[in-house]
């Protein structure tokens, strides 16, 4: 009886993941965490939305991903916000809270580049970004493209979205 052994090496990352990964900053350019929840939803073509960050509180930075094959995503942010009203009459102090929403949409203009490393191993898209404007400017001031090619390394900023004050 002949018995054979073969040896395979697959290298593929384990990381394959590709993010792009959005900073919130003050117009100068300082980080901010934000006080009211936010939403991040990426909307589709199609009309079709989907919540990435759903009413997350003290939000300073998030990450998502970008589309495949659309040469430009949009973006839909929205913070929720919580006040008070105190009125006084003649027979009291009443206060009454209400929510109120601002939202501004985003416009990404970019490449899809595929990425293999191996046969062996799941392709993925990095992408280059050719310019992010904000199409609304309810909280948001203006975008600043840090740095233009997404890829799935975790350590890289690639957006800053200032922050109206």
């Amino acid at each position: 009886m002949m018995a054979m052994a073969a040896c395979s090496s697959i290298d593929c990352s384990l990381n394959s993941k590709v993010l792009c990964n959005v900073q919130l900053q003050d117009s100068n350019g300082d980080s901010v965490v934000l006080a009211y929840p936010l939403t991040v939803a990426l909307v589709y073509p199609n009309g079709d939305t989907v919540h990435y960050v759903n009413q997350k509180s003290d939000v300073s930075s998030f990450d998502i991903p970008l589309s495949y094959l659309g040469e430009e995503d949009m973006m839909l942010l929205e913070l929720s916000i919580t006040d008070t009203i105190t009125v006084t009459t003649d027979t009291g102090t009443v206060k009454t809270a209400y929510t109120y929403s601002l939202s501004d949409k985003i416009r990404i203009s970019k490449s899809n580049e595929p990425w293999f490393e191996s046969v062996d191993c799941n392709a993925h898209y990095n992408h280059t970004i050719f310019s992010a404007d904000a199409d609304t400017h309810n909280f948001i001031d203006h975008i600043v493209i840090n740095d233009a090619f997404v890829t799935n390394d975790p350590k890289k900023k690639n957006l800053f979205i200032r922050i109206r004050d």
